[in-house]
């Protein structure tokens, strides 16, 4: 894959690219409190990404039966990047679909860009966002949107070939890099069409050890109990928490593990009750914002496990509302491109696993671009036969009639 050609990579770094990844080494010290006081989070920002969270996630897992495993953040960065290039019933379908402002989107997406790019003390976080714009010359970019993309949303910017494969080669190669080898898509796993020319990725690396490690005795065998199969034998991790905080309600009992940079928390429905009942999307939404107020020793069975998938996220979108992007005759991507775009697939994939050690996650969400030519319009039918006397004139190359005439016999 080549840079994007010299002039608009040099505008890149004119535009601050490589002063703000020099930024992000220093800033890979700061702790916690230092990143809140030079970036602070906006509450609206929070709830906004956590409303997505609720609503998507419900979407996505209920009704399954094997291990899920989805990443709100990931495609709502994704998503960011699409909607700075929107214009218009589109553009406004997207903020809201993120609960966000025109004047704030590319502000609020620098500061989550921060706090979820650090590497020290046992935990590992990493979003990078990348653009990928076909190479045949099929259609032509704005370079203004492009160097808004790569300095504001801290994308990286390649060509390549999505007619010959090339690009979805490449670029499973670059979402393995990003996500620390735990994923590696195939050019059918991230859908491209031969109407594909542009990708908007997202990749998000996550991996952090328990702020208390499990000891290894603590270790043993269980009883897994599927709501549909047979029983499953799988190794536990035991411990008791002593004077910490749950939740207990009707339908489920709230509670959470500390990780070095981060928390898990865990929903275990109330007997009677299935995960399905607390995947509602309003009922999920409170659950992941829900304080958790009742003291308690707690006495943690945790089993290990691993989940891996892969979505189509097109129709949980268009539950958001989004419904412009993704028709040909309304889209509007006019900030990048004079040609016709419109959202084709958008997929994500994800691998998590939970040991004794600690957490490690990584996810890719790929919005997959394509160009659409104009719809025919409907028009009336002329008969053009000539049967009978009629007239013509030639012209010449530069427009000039040469020759005018008439057949009135043939």
């Amino acid at each position: 894959a080549a840079r994007l050609h010299s002039g608009v990579l040099a505008a890149r770094e004119n535009d601050g690219a490589t002063r703000l990844l020099s930024q992000a080494e220093d800033e890979a010290a700061l702790s916690p409190w230092e990143l809140l006081e030079k970036y602070p989070l906006s509450q609206k920002t929070l709830a906004a990404v956590d409303r997505f969270a609720g609503e998507t996630a419900a979407s996505l897992l209920r009704g399954t039966e094997t291990n899920g495993c989805y990443s709100p953040l990931s495609l709502y960065t994704a998503l960011a990047v699409l909607t700075s290039g929107a214009a218009g019933e589109t553009r406004q379908e997207l903020l809201d679909a993120l609960g966000q402002q025109e004047e704030t989107l590319a502000g609020e997406l620098e500061t989550l860009y921060r706090w979820n790019n650090q590497e020290r003390n046992g935990v590992t976080e990493k979003l990078a966002n990348s653009l990928w714009l076909d190479a045949t010359g099929r259609v032509s970019f704005r370079p203004e949107w492009i160097r808004q993309a790569s300095r504001d949303y801290h994308a990286d910017v390649f060509q390549a070939d999505f007619l010959s494969g090339e690009a979805g080669e490449l670029l499973g190669q670059w979402i393995e890099d990003h996500t620390g080898g735990l994923l590696h898509p195939s050019q059918e796993e991230m859908g491209f069409t031969e109407d594909t020319v542009m990708a908007i990725v997202n990749t998000l690396y996550y991996k952090a050890a328990w702020l208390e490690s499990f000891a290894q005795a603590s270790v043993w065998q269980e009883t897994f109990t599927p709501e549909k199969g047979a029983k499953k034998e799988a190794d536990f991790l035991h411990r008791t928490a002593r004077d910490t905080r749950c939740l207990v309600t009707e339908d489920c009992t709230v509670g959470e593990l500390p990780l070095i940079g981060g928390r898990m928390r865990f929903f275990l429905p109330q007997e009677g009750k299935t995960v399905d009942d607390l995947l509602e999307a309003g009922r999920l939404q409170e659950l992941l914002t829900a304080s958790l107020t009742q003291d308690a020793d707690v006495v943690w069975s945790v089993p290990k496990f691993e989940a891996e998938e892969t979505y189509d996220l097109v129709g949980t979108l268009q539950q958001l509302g989004i419904h412009s992007a993704f028709n040909e005759l309304t889209a509007d991507f006019s900030k990048i491109s004079e040609h016709q775009l419109v959202v084709g697939n958008v997929r994500q994939g994800t691998h998590l696993s939970l040991t004794e050690d600690g957490v490690e996650a990584a996810a890719y969400t790929v919005i997959d671009v394509e160009a659409k030519s104009a719809m025919p319009r409907e028009l009336p039918q002329v008969l053009m036969k000539l049967d009978r006397p009629f007239a013509y004139v030639i012209y010449g190359q530069d427009g000039a009639p040469l020759f005018v005439g008439t057949v009135r016999q043939p």
